[in-house]
C-alpha cells in the first residue's frame, strides 16, 4: 500500500511557515472583505443602515436587533419597493440569458 503523505504532512501548528503563511492570507482575505463591505455601503442605502445598527455594539447582538426591529430599523427598501420605486442595488439576473 502507498503512503499518500497526508499523513505525514505537518500540521499548520507545526511548520511556522506555512502557519505565518496562512495568517497573512487570511489578513488579506479580511482586507479584501472589508473593501467589498465599503463599496456596497456607498451603493446601498439599506446595507448602510443596518451596517450603522450593528457594527462596533456592545453587548448581544440579538438584543440590537430587537431594539433596531421595534424602532423600525429594518424596515425601508420593502416599503420602497412596494411604492413602486427602483431598488438601490441589485445584482441582476442569476438566471442564465
Amino acid at each position: 500500500m502507498q503512503s499518500t503523505g497526508i499523513a505525514s504532512a505537518p500540521t499548520m501548528t507545526e511548520d511556522e511557515t506555512l502557519k505565518q503563511l496562512l495568517l497573512h492570507n487570511m489578513r488579506e482575505e479580511m482586507e479584501h472583505a472589508s473593501m467589498l463591505l465599503e463599496w456596497i455601503r456607498r451603493r446601498d442605502s439599506d446595507f448602510e443602515r443596518f451596517l450603522k445598527t450593528y457594527l462596533f455594539t456592545e453587548g448581544s447582538i440579538l438584543q440590537e436587533e430587537k431594539a433596531a426591529t421595534a424602532e423600525g430599523v429594518g424596515r425601508g427598501r420593502s416599503e420602497n419597493l412596494r411604492r413602486g420605486e427602483e431598488a438601490g442595488f441589485t445584482i441582476g439576473s442569476l438566471r442564465d440569458p
